[in-house]
């Protein structure tokens, strides 16, 4: 019995910075590449283009015995022109999610109605990636990204102990 609670207590520690490095590393996969869009997307340029086509696209998630789980999707495409070259872009914001809930979708659709001219952000090295919506970094995503980190630090801090004992 002894010797199987000094091998819990030998593993816990372990254990524990597992769990930080695996929810670090999770933290920082979600946080750190959103920041980096929308930083690098802050300083893209912008052009005047316009909604081409704006209608819904309804997706079957699942089916239940109660009632089917949709999601909407807006599809919004527009066209711009850079250097005298059209494009087309679908793209709305680089770090948000393609499905939405009706609400939020119905609200992008009377936002980019078809005819709409907008302003289309355009990534000056590659003019074919586009979005009509550019994100400001969110304190969430600061914050993951940070909290990231400091779970790495304590989980090899916790290995550094274990090792010197």
């Amino acid at each position: 019995m002894n010797k199987w609670i000094s091998l819990c207590r030998f593993f816990r520690v372990p254990l524990l910075a597992l769990g930080l490095v695996m929810a670090g590393a999770g933290l920082f996969y979600l946080a750190v590449p959103k920041l980096i869009i929308s930083y690098h997307n802050q300083t893209w340029p912008s052009v005047v283009g316009q909604i081409v086509d704006s209608r819904w696209q309804n997706k079957l998630v699942s089916q239940n015995a109660a009632r089917p789980n949709f999601k909407f999707t807006p599809k919004i495409e527009y066209s711009y022109i850079v250097d005298n070259t059209e494009y087309k872009g679908t793209t709305i914001s680089l770090t948000s999610y393609d499905e939405l809930d009706r609400q939020l979708g119905k609200t992008k659709l009377e936002q980019y109605p078809t005819g709409r001219r907008v302003s289309v952000y355009y990534d000056p090295r590659n003019p074919g990636v586009s979005c009509l919506e550019q994100e400001k970094p969110t304190l969430i995503g600061v914050l993951g990204a940070i909290m990231g980190v400091v779970s790495f630090y304590i989980a090899f801090a916790l290995i550094r102990q274990v090792v010197k004992s």
